[in-house]
């Protein structure tokens, strides 16, 4: 039975969140690694087959959400893409996007700060470009 973008972002965020106590910075990234199997998942989007990648880290203070969306074939993924993903698991709003490059395929990466309540805030401590998109707004971070 094939799965939708919204159940793969209600079972992915779900299992991540029984397992916040087990990500960075309480452990760290190569024990982390022992738990991917449980926050990604391989998803044919519009067209375009992406691996998604999603994280809950808890910093005591406050939570920090990544989707990460790196095409199966494609070293590219057509933007819709990539902004629809990160607002069905992310959101709208308060957002950042950083893009960067592994094993000759772009990594885009959206970022959610949330208080333990779930307000969304941003950070003073990252710095990056205000974008527009089609009426979505985020937070440009480059490299």
């Amino acid at each position: 039975m094939a799965r939708n973008l919204q159940t793969i972002a209600r079972d992915l965020k779900a299992a991540s969140n029984l397992i916040v106590n087990f990500t960075f910075p309480k452990i760290s990234p190569s024990e982390e690694s022992d738990f991917d199997f449980l926050r990604s998942a391989t998803i044919c989007v519009d067209g375009s087959l992406v691996n998604i990648y999603y994280t809950k880290s808890d910093y005591n203070s406050h939570f920090f959400e990544t989707v990460q969306i790196i095409g199966e074939y494609s070293p590219f993924i057509p933007f819709l893409v990539v902004l629809k993903v990160g607002k069905v698991f992310l959101g709208d709003g308060v957002l950042t996007l950083t893009e960067f490059y592994q094993k000759n395929r772009k990594v885009y990466c959206w970022n959610l700060i949330t208080n333990k309540d779930g307000e969304k805030f941003e950070s003073i401590l990252l710095q990056g470009q205000k974008c527009n998109f089609e009426g979505h707004e985020y937070t440009y971070i480059s490299q």
